[in-house]
Parts: C-alpha cells; sequence; structure tokens
C-alpha cells in the first residue's frame, strides 16, 4: 500500500532531521551561539520561539548558510507537529530553507546532507525525488571523497540494501579516519544489523587514533546502554564524557545521564540509577521524557 503525500512528507522529515542530529554531532568547531539558541528551545519543545530566532537569524545574515540549514530544521521539526492541513506548507519552507543554504554554500556539508535526506525519502508533490538526489552527488563527491561515499551509503539504505550501505560506509571511513559523520553512519548501520562488536570497533578505533576522543567515549556509552555489553566499560566511557570540563556543545549532558541511568540501571545499581535518571530529566524535553519513562519502570 503506497503511503500518502503527507506521510511521505513525515517519513522525509524524520530522515533528515536524524541526519541533522549525526550531522550536529559530526561537527568539529563548536556551534554557532546563535545554533545553539535554536537548538536548546527546540529541545524544549518551545518551537515558536525557536522559528523566531531562526528567522532573525537568517534576516541579519542573509548570506550565513548555517543559518538557513537551523531554519530548515526548526521548520522541518514544525512540520513533524503540525497539522495535517499544515504540513505540507511547512515541510516546502524546509526544503527550500535547506537549499538556500545549499546556493550560499555549496560546501556546507550539513546543508547538503539534510536536503539529501529530504529528497530521497519526499514525493515529488512535496519537492523530493531520487533524482534530485543523485543530481547532488558530484558536488558532493567535489568537498571530499568520504562525503561522496556516505552520500551513496545513505542513499542504499534508503533503497533497503544494507550490504552496499555498508561497503560505502567502510569506504567513507577509510578515505577520512578521522570523520565523525563517517563513523556514526557506520556504527549505527552496523548496529541495525545487530552487529554489536563491529559498531563497539568503530569507536574504538577513534580511540585509537585519539585517546581523548570526547565523541568516541560518548558513543561506546551509548552502545552498552543500547545492547546490554560491555557496561562497565560503557559506564566508564559515559563518566569520562561528563567529567570533561569543557563540553562540545553539540553533544547532549541530559542524554549522557539517561544512557549512564540506563546502565547503571541494567547493573542493578537502583539507586545510582534513579539519580542519573534524575539529572537526565531537566533540559532536554525528549530526553526529559525518555527518562522519565525508565524511572518508572525502576
Amino acid at each position: 500500500m503506497s503511503l500518502s503525500p503527507r506521510l511521505f512528507v513525515r517519513s522525509a522529515l524524520f530522515l533528515a532531521l536524524a541526519l541533522g542530529a549525526h550531522a550536529a554531532q559530526a561537527q568539529t568547531p563548536p556551534l554557532p551561539a546563535a545554533a545553539v539558541e535554536v537548538r536548546d528551545q527546540m529541545s524544549a519543545g518551545e518551537l515558536d520561539r525557536a522559528i523566531e530566532l531562526a528567522e532573525a537569524w537568517t534576516q541579519r545574515e542573509p548570506q550565513s548558510s548555517q543559518a538557513f540549514v537551523w531554519l530548515g530544521r526548526v521548520y522541518g521539526r514544525q512540520a513533524l507537529e503540525a497539522s495535517v492541513f499544515t504540513k505540507l506548507s511547512w515541510a516546502g519552507k524546509c526544503r527550500e530553507a535547506w537549499e538556500t543554504a545549499v546556493r550560499l554554500d555549496p560546501a556546507n556539508v550539513d546543508a547538503r546532507f539534510d536536503l539529501l535526506g529530504y529528497y530521497l525519502q519526499a514525493p515529488g508533490v512535496a519537492g523530493g525525488g531520487r533524482d534530485k538526489a543523485e543530481a547532488t552527488l558530484p558536488e558532493i563527491d567535489a568537498i571530499h571523497p568520504s562525503y561522496g561515499q556516505l552520500a551513496r551509503g545513505q542513499m542504499a539504505a534508503a533503497d533497503q540494501n544494507l550490504v552496499a550501505a555498508r561497503s560505502h560506509f567502510e569506504a567513507a571511513v577509510e578515505a577520512d579516519p578521522a570523520s565523525i559523520r563517517a563513523r556514526t553512519a557506520l556504527a549505527n548501520l552496523h548496529l541495525r544489523e545487530q552487529r554489536h562488536a563491529e559498531a563497539r570497533a568503530v569507536w574504538q578505533q577513534a580511540l585509537q587514533l585519539k585517546a581523548d576522543d570526547i565523541y568516541a567515549a560518548y558513543q561506546l556509552g551509548r552502545l552498552a546502554a543500547l545492547t546490554g555489553e560491555e557496561l562497565e566499560v560503557g559506564l566508564q566511557q559515559l563518566d569520562q564524557f561528563l567529567a570533561v570540563e569543557d563540553k562540545p556543545s553539540d553533544l547532549s549532558v541530559e542524554a549522557a545521564h539517561w544512557r549512564r541511568g540506563q546502565i547503571l540501571a541494567k547493573l542493578g545499581r537502583t539507586d545510582e540509577a534513579r539519580a542519573a535518571l534524575q539529572l537526565a530529566s531537566a533540559g532536554d524535553k525528549q530526553v526529559a521524557e525518555l527518562a522519565q519513562a525508565d524511572l518508572k519502570k525502576l
């Protein structure tokens, strides 16, 4: 049974916003203050305020590609929350913002991959289409070979061709071993396929390249919470992440406390788990809801 255009749009936005989340984790430079403000309002569920901030940012800096990336993300989140009557309108604004971001800076990888996710999943009536996604590949290749492999992997994953996706993601990591974006894609695919040891190896290799890689520590803790394996090691990695004073603004402290609480619960350390989940319940609205649900299970 085929999906309606509105359901296709919802699927597209879920994928694109998920790619945006991975993109945020893949940024080496700190997020601009304006992006942090928009992200924090989105996390708190204050979408009207997030839209206001993002629109003001694009008005202040009309040539800022990154401003339009975040405008597209908040429009996309609004589309997910909108009524069936306005969903397509918000989705169109989301796509237009990302297309503007690409036009302003063709080398903006965040913009490229947010828009790619949209094109892959949205129907033509919503401005999507595989032909549009494929047309972007030469331009993504020109930025870096790793990104070209990553884009092809995401297209293969959208086609449910996971073998091809894995091959492309492995090639992306090989082309740029320091790429958090490529490692995130490969590790998440391994996790999707229940290849837990391989997923851990992706981040263990990152630690071999850089012993204090805070992203790798975070992801190893997350994997332990999700799989129930290597719990003590995962707990240690999350403790290491939380102990870092100058944390990257694009990694969620609340999410780290949530995953830590899940690990402690699996280890039978209920009181400590409860304390961690309570810490996770402050700040990020989405994480807080998940942490509260886990608290009720203790």
